[in-house]
């Protein structure tokens, strides 16, 4: 199959948002950065590519909302002859011929066999050369959801997080493979990530991995091998993991991600890099060491990575979650927690042994607060 140009799969991609014109609100994959993410190009090849297709009157720009931005910015529509290029560039390519199974197939009937979109077939013939009809077919897939656990987290009153959460949908949405939910010890990672699920229930295959302390390699890379295998149905190549994991329609969500061997960082790293359609979710600590992160800023800038960051709860999530205690005892909950999940719910079930177990407070703290969350108020 002939390479396509950035300009031409622009144009691909554009096409399928033909109809989002006039509308208060836009979707991310028609700005820059949702272009950027959906051909797999650096953002900083976009303007100049963009800048020459509206030079040659075949886009135009305006300003608009896009969802998960504050400010008005920059998105790109198909002209009408925008329209008529990308529809002779579409019909081109799918009576193109390429390699299946060591046979030619038109790009055509991968489409309508695989259900995946075009333009994502065309960067995956482009990245891969020959393609096993395999991997590409989701028919296995279609009503077969293999989810496993490694350990199964519970979601205890999850309060003031709904903004946090809509912000997970719009990345799952989006063309970003990977999302980071980060913040301190006990402020509600796991249960954040757990509760989205429970929620949104994706219908994708699932595979929770618990990343304690020090885990090696090899123990991780069993697992995920043994999930594959009940994926497919059949013996799992190595050599072909990150392939596998690409067409498994999956999400990976690695817990607690912290203190980890170089190869498993490395491990990570690749997943970053090289997947595109797999969601990956990675909960981390702010104190991860540096040499032990995955991403930098650029990751971030250039759309590989959709980093959350969060913060204790506000004070009304705080009285919503200890509704019956007294409002003054609550100020000063509040004060010595920062709004921590992890201490208020233990204030709210009693529970002062995970409390001196899993938090940071001091002895005299958490005897403070055990004696504040028994002022209950006046009815």
């Amino acid at each position: 199959m002939k390479k396509l140009t950035i300009k031409e799969k622009i144009l691909l991609h554009l096409l399928e948002y033909r109809k989002y014109t006039d509308r208060y609100e836009y979707p991310l994959e028609i700005s820059q950065q949702g272009i950027a993410n959906t051909i797999g190009i650096s953002i900083t090849h976009v303007p100049r590519n963009i800048n020459s297709l509206v030079d040659e009157g075949l886009v135009y720009e305006e300003k608009g909302h896009v969802r998960g931005k504050k400010k008005r910015i920059n998105v790109y529509f198909l002209t009408a002859h925008g329209i008529q290029k990308a529809m002779s560039i579409r019909e081109t390519v799918l009576n193109e011929n390429v390699v299946v199974n060591d046979s030619e197939r038109k790009i055509s009937e991968l489409v309508k066999e695989t259900s995946i979109p075009l333009l994502e077939l065309i960067i995956l013939i482009e990245k891969e050369g020959d393609l096993d009809l395999e991997l590409l077919s989701p028919s296995k897939l279609k009503h077969k959801h293999v989810t496993f656990y490694e350990i199964t987290p519970s979601v205890d009153g999850l309060v003031g997080r709904e903004p946090v959460l809509k912000e997970m949908s719009s990345w799952y949405t989006s063309h970003v493979p990977v999302l980071v939910v980060r913040g301190p010890r006990g402020i509600g990672k796991t249960a954040l990530v757990k509760a989205w699920l429970d929620r949104t229930k994706p219908r994708r295959n699932l595979l929770w991995l618990n990343i304690f302390n020090n885990r090696v390699m090899e123990d991780v890379m069993a697992t995920i091998v043994k999930f594959l295998r009940d994926v497919y149905d059949k013996d799992v190549d190595t050599g072909k993991l990150f392939n596998l994991l690409e067409h498994s329609g999956s999400i990976l969500v690695f817990d607690g991600y912290y203190l980890l061997d170089n190869d498993l960082v490395e491990f990570v790293q690749s997943l970053k890099d090289r997947l595109n359609h797999t969601k990956v979710i990675i909960t981390m600590r702010d104190d991860t060491p540096f040499y032990n992160r995955f991403y930098t800023m650029k990751d971030i800038e250039s759309g590989r990575i959709h980093e959350i960051r969060l913060k204790g709860l506000d004070f009304k999530s705080v009285e919503k979650l200890l509704s019956d205690v007294d409002t003054d005892a609550i100020k000063k909950i509040y004060q010595l927690t920062s709004g921590v999940p992890l201490a208020l719910t233990c204030l709210k079930n009693g529970d002062e042994k995970t409390l001196r177990e899993k938090s940071l407070l001091s002895s005299d703290q958490i005897r403070l607060l055990m004696f504040l969350r028994n002022l209950k108020k006046q009815s």
